[in-house]
């Protein structure tokens, strides 16, 4: 049983470090997506910075004391529309909290479960703001 008390691990000493890893990895493509998005559409700023800060957060959180080197992954082809570029936004946040959910069942740690659980839930958040700002 791990001691809910114990600090949290930063690197060799995490049960969780390997998934952490893909975590934080995952959550630098999402940033790039935006960044690319925003880059092409740029009237598109204002509404999708702040899910981009969120992903950003995301990573620091997930990213304890830095101990992982976050990519920096290729900025992905964006759509020609803007309305595409927000429905391929749309798929990838859903695709990331059903991968949140999933990896919530690979833990060792309750706390990274409970951390993963509310990124899952605010990337479905993303996902269901995009899909409305399309109707």
């Amino acid at each position: 049983m791990v001691d809910p008390n114990a600090p949290d691990p930063t690197g060799s000493d995490d049960p969780d470090l390997e998934l952490r890893t893909a975590v934080v990895t995952a959550e630098a493509k999402l940033i790039a997506t935006y960044d690319a998005v925003i880059a092409t559409f740029p009237d598109l700023a204002d509404q999708l910075k702040p899910f981009r800060a969120h992903h950003a957060a995301h990573l620091a959180a997930v990213n304890i004391g830095q101990a992982i080197a976050a990519p920096t992954p290729a900025a992905p082809a964006v759509p020609s529309s803007s309305n595409a570029a927000l429905r391929q936004l749309a798929k990838a946040e859903g695709a990331a909290a059903t991968a949140r959910e999933a990896d919530c069942l690979h833990v060792s740690r309750w706390q990274f479960a409970r951390e993963l659980s509310l990124i899952g839930a605010c990337e479905s958040a993303h996902q269901s703001l995009l899909i409305r700002e399309l109707a």
